[in-house]
């Protein structure tokens, strides 16, 4: 099973002011938890995973208890990889390469509990999700997707499809990531291709036309000589970061050095050196950064404000730490 690029070091106390209530021996066994946007948690022990807030526990037929959160049976026993939410889903990888999704929105038909989305003998090892669509990387290398086809998420031009996969025609792809309805894939032959809505240049293919089928993204003057490490994609914007320490962006907010009023059509390089590890998440404007010496870095938008790059102060050990700075919450 792949090893997903994610914090190994969140303080639970991150988020003590919206888990004041609950009892406080259950907090001393969660040993990971999740944020599914407003709408609660999923707080994971070592054999059972828990949902929290009224929203989820409703998608999931279950009593919100202030006090003490409630088990997700179909769960039970199953060791949760990654988890990833959009507008009003989340989905849950296990280590078995099966996907979960619940859901609010009757479109996803989950009939109030977490449906299976994977069938038959197929595996999953990556997930993504956009604002009303899911991309599934399938262990094979071929991307699947689920959901809204609006602006192309899925390829083609069917309008939607809430209930079968759809095979996007990527194959040999190590991973995967989506803006609010944008995608981005790298390959194992160091090729990024991305599709979708591309109203800010998120696609990084010099223009401003969405894309119903995968492009190919090109690279000023050959930067892509490094292999590609991670890539990752916020609301309109997408970054990808080399081997080499080097990070890219296009879209909103990435915009070419010593001009902050374009934003970049193109991958253009991010002023920062040696970075090991980046993030932002899907209905974002804001991207954070880490360096090797340890030093976060944050840009982008927050709070309807430009944030221009710049370092973090503080000894934070997590990107959540880092968000919980200027969002006062992971």
């Amino acid at each position: 099973m792949k090893q997903l690029p994610i914090d190994t070091d969140v303080d639970i106390n991150l988020f003590q002011d919206e888990l004041r209530d609950i009892d406080r021996e259950f907090i001393l066994n969660i040993v990971s938890i999740a944020k599914i946007s407003k709408f609660g948690h999923l707080c994971m022990t070592n054999d059972a995973t828990y949902a929290y807030g009224e929203a989820i526990c409703k998608w999931l037929s279950l009593q919100h208890d202030l006090k003490l959160p409630q088990q997700i049976h179909i769960l039970k026993d199953k060791k949760i990889i990654q988890v990833d939410s959009g507008s009003d889903f989340v989905a849950i990888l296990t280590d078995d390469g099966q996907v979960y999704l619940a859901s609010g929105d009757p479109r996803w038909q989950t009939n109030k509990t977490f449906r299976l989305i994977s069938t038959g003998n197929v595996r999953f090892e990556m997930i993504a999700c956009g604002r009303h669509h899911l991309l599934l990387l399938q262990q094979d290398g071929t991307v699947f997707a689920v959901g809204s086809n609006r602006y192309g998420e899925l390829t083609g031009y069917s309008e939607l499809s809430y209930d079968t996969l759809f095979n996007t025609g990527l194959k040999n792809v190590k991973m995967i990531a989506c803006g609010e309805q944008h995608n981005v894939a790298a390959t194992n032959t160091n090729q990024i291709y991305s599709w979708g809505l591309n109203h800010l240049g998120q696609l990084g293919l010099g223009d401003l036309n969405y894309r119903r089928r995968p492009s190919l993204v090109s690279f000023p003057d050959g930067s892509t000589d490094s292999p590609i490490k991670n890539i990752v994609a916020g609301a309109s914007h997408s970054l990808f970061l080399l081997e080499d320490g080097q990070i890219f962006g296009c879209g909103y907010g990435q915009c070419p050095i010593n001009d902050n009023e374009q934003d970049a059509k193109v991958p253009t390089k991010i002023p920062i050196e040696n970075v090991q590890s980046m993030a932002c998440k899907n209905r974002h404007l804001i991207s954070y950064a880490l360096d090797h010496s340890s030093h976060y870095y944050q840009w982008g938008k927050l709070n309807k404000k430009l944030v221009p790059l710049e370092k973090l102060d503080g000894q934070l050990k997590s990107f959540a730490a880092a968000s919980a700075i200027v969002n006062k919450s992971p």
